[in-house]
């Protein structure tokens, strides 16, 4: 079994992947950059 960040990492890849076309699909424009956070008080 992948330990649980593994499994998140690939996701966040796969997602990461999908955005270009998807944005550009819908918006008729493609991002340069794509920023993540973490909500600290969510996460504990």
């Amino acid at each position: 079994m992948m330990p649980m960040t593994a499994v998140l990492e690939h996701v966040m890849g796969m997602v990461l992947k999908r955005i270009p076309g998807d944005w550009g699909d819908e918006y008729g424009t493609r991002p340069v950059l794509v920023e993540t956070f973490v909500d600290s008080d969510r996460r504990r």
